[in-house]
């Protein structure tokens, strides 16, 4: 019994400290009915009756965030705790999403939400101010509750991230494979201030499931111009058009010099 034990701590250790995971198959296929062009957003809310809240919903996502017309958030209960984890990264759909292992989790208040998965959007799908981004990070967080909190990150053109070109160079090109990495996800989040629009929302693909908890960072991550373009050249946008502000509730915050970090 204690070879075997030996054996298996071995085989764990091997695969946590391998510089280069090999393709593993995943448990299955992932078959797509819909996507953004000929079963697109405006088609979504017809093609299954479990897709329906896509077409009448009264919280929608995504959003154009303006903080004029937003309330102000006069104090933030917002918190998140990342640290270096294992990720799985698979072609998932339309998009390239890491599917995160650890304790990452996301404080909104009284409840804390765990870090199930990252993914990307090209062009952001919300704007701020007006203005649309090269590209959009979502972290979708659940509650024991199995409430949905999304934590939005914008990108824009700029310096070359070392995390994302990690993660592109495990990109898997077939959606049923799919490969372990070890990354940061903090290193995807933008340092320094970080005001912030908060609303009640929806997921922004089918089907559209609304009561999500939606943080929308101001502050943009900035990822290399060859990085964006390598992206785009193995997925095809994937931004979900504006919906309508109704009872979203959308308030803005911004950090006052004392507690700015």
């Amino acid at each position: 019994m204690l070879a075997i034990a030996i054996a298996l701590l071995w085989g764990i250790w091997v695969v946590w400290m391998a510089p280069q995971p090999q393709f593993v198959i995943t448990d299955k296929t992932v078959a797509t009915s819909w996507n953004y062009t000929d079963l697109g957003p405006h088609q979504w809310g017809d093609l299954q009756p479990e897709f329906q809240t896509c077409a009448v919903g009264q919280t929608q996502s995504p959003l154009a965030l303006f903080s004029q017309s937003s309330a102000p958030a006069l104090e933030s209960s917002v918190s998140w705790h990342y640290q270096p984890s294992l990720g799985i990264v698979q072609a998932a759909n339309t998009t390239l999403q890491i599917r995160v292992t650890g304790s990452n989790t996301l404080q909104l208040g009284a409840d804390r939400y765990k870090l199930e998965q990252i993914h990307f959007h090209y062009p952001s799908e919300h704007h701020i101010q007006g203005k649309q981004s090269a590209m959009e990070v979502h972290f979708v967080h659940r509650h024991t509750s199995q409430e949905i909190a999304v934590l939005a990150v914008l990108v824009e053109p700029g310096a070359t991230n070392p995390m994302f070109a990690h993660i592109l160079q495990r990109c898997p090109i077939q959606a049923h494979l799919s490969q372990v990495i070890y990354f940061d996800p903090a290193a995807l989040l933008p340092q320094g201030d970080r005001p912030y629009y908060r609303y009640l929302g929806s997921l922004t693909t089918p089907p559209c499931t609304e009561g999500v908890r939606w943080l929308v960072l101001v502050q943009p991550i900035s990822l290399g111009a060859e990085q964006i373009e390598q992206y785009q050249a193995l997925y095809a946008p994937n931004a979900r058009p504006l919906q309508k502000i109704m009872t979203h509730g959308v308030q803005y915050y911004v950090p006052d010099e004392k507690t700015a970090t």
